[in-house]
């Protein structure tokens, strides 16, 4: 498990890249149970991102101002993390069923796995 902070930040270089990245095989080592605890902690740290989504978005708008480079040259990168975010979103049960939403399309999504094959076949190519 890794959190990739250009990713969340609104930076993929992919194409039609996933909201979250976990593969089938993920999901197949989980049972039934855990798959629905991890949910339910996704659900929760979640829920406190978006509590703490104006602090956030503050540093990411220092962030902008201070020309890092990853963040000079998108202006829309703070907007995409608000949309991330999902602040409209205010009832629990509406939060609850976007995040399991986002979660279950996430282990059906065919982009990464086109992209993985991809890459591993052009790693055999130069090896």
């Amino acid at each position: 498990f890794h959190i990739d902070f250009g990713y969340v930040f609104g930076y993929d270089p992919k194409p039609h890249p996933p909201k979250v990245r976990l593969s089938p095989e993920m999901v197949e080592v989980m049972s039934e149970e855990y798959y629905k605890t991890f949910k339910w902690y996704c659900f929760k740290a979640f829920t406190i991102f978006q509590a703490n989504a104006m602090e956030i978005l503050l540093k990411l708008s220092m962030m902008q101002k201070a020309n890092l480079e990853q963040f000079s040259k998108d202006f829309k990168r703070i907007e995409k993390v608000q949309e991330r975010l999902q602040l409209h979103l205010k009832e629990p049960e509406k939060i609850q069923a976007y995040v399991s939403n986002v979660i279950d399309k996430a282990v059906k999504a065919v982009s990464p796995k086109l992209y993985d094959f991809f890459h591993a076949w052009a790693i055999k190519l130069h090896s």
